[in-house]
């Protein structure tokens, strides 16, 4: 199959959810590689559902279809799109074993993690208070509380992830006003000039946004530093303690992480809100403008993480 070959999808049922009856064409972008723009074609109702419910659909389609076992392949490979990114790209390259949770695939935290140096905790679709829509944020909130603040282990969170460290540590999630959502300027603050981790980063720098909410009321925690800030959200990265570091956008990028992002309905309703429709293409192009400068902070920022572990 090559680039400008295209394969013709009919709705059908599955999972419960009805499809319309449509006929969706699906092109292979890179030649052999597919990747989020597959299971964004399928065009679900918007209902929220985990990535693995996607791809699940997305494969099912292809095997019925004929899809080339290439291809196939790499569906079953394709990761989930909320990982550690450029960041875990460099863990497994030292040779760090991760072992990856997905807690919106019905996997939950081992209830003995006395075996693992160290936490990520990465974002999502969903907000921290969404716990009626996925009744795991409570148990994922419990855990992170007894590894952050009770045994003391170092803890790095992104988006999602600093949000609900935010929320543990007595602060409150709020909608952004407005949201936040491009390649955009954070200041550091001077404290972090002095940080173990951020401490070699530039006074400014800039970074990949997308959030609607954000922590506040965290001044009250002493034990919390504030240690950079945008013009909208002042919790863009702060530290509980010198082990347990939350960041609210995003420097773990990958070149395909926006495009990918924007299949997903909640990411792209937020964006066509904030910056309009067809915003994508052009979020897309900054993104991987400054890719090389995020690619080194992440750089940064892992080189320094290992050394707490």
């Amino acid at each position: 199959m090559t680039h400008d070959d295209k394969l013709e999808l009919d709705g059908y049922e599955g999972a419960g959810i009805g499809y319309e009856r449509r006929q969706i064409g699906v092109t292979a972008l890179h030649g052999p590689t597919l990747d989020a723009f597959t299971y964004c074609a399928l065009q679900v109702d918007h209902r929220r559902q985990p990535y693995h419910w996607y791809k699940e659909h997305v494969l099912r389609g292809a095997l019925e279809h004929g899809f080339p076992a290439t291809y196939i392949e790499h569906i079953r490979a394709t990761p989930s799109i909320e990982d550690p990114g450029h960041i875990g790209d460099l863990m497994e390259a030292d040779g760090w074993r991760l072992t990856p949770i997905e807690l919106d695939a019905g996997e939950t935290i081992p209830e003995d993690l006395s075996g693992f140096d160290a936490m990520l905790c990465m974002g999502g679709p969903m907000d921290t208070w969404m716990e009626d829509d996925y009744p795991w944020l409570v148990e994922e909130k419990r855990r992170l509380r007894e590894w952050v603040v009770e045994s003391q282990k170092p803890f790095l969170g992104f988006c999602l992830g600093c949000q609900l460290l935010g929320e543990v540590l007595g602060g409150k999630v709020q909608a952004s006003q407005p949201a936040e959502i491009g390649v955009l300027d954070i200041r550091m603050t001077a404290a972090a000039r002095q940080d173990a981790l951020f401490g070699g980063y530039p006074e400014t720098i800039q970074a990949v946004q997308w959030h609607s909410y954000e922590v506040v009321d965290l001044e009250h925690n002493p034990d919390v530093t504030l240690l950079a800030s945008s013009a909208g959200t002042r919790y863009q990265i702060f530290k509980y303690r010198e082990h347990a570091y939350a960041v609210q956008f995003h420097v773990e990028v990958r070149a395909d992480t926006v495009r990918q992002w924007g299949c997903i309905p909640e990411y792209r309703a937020a964006l066509e809100d904030s910056l309009g429709a067809g915003a994508l293409a052009e979020f897309d192009r900054a993104a991987r403008a400054a890719m090389p400068q995020m690619n080194r902070l992440a750089q940064l920022l892992y080189e320094n993480f290992k050394r707490l572990l």
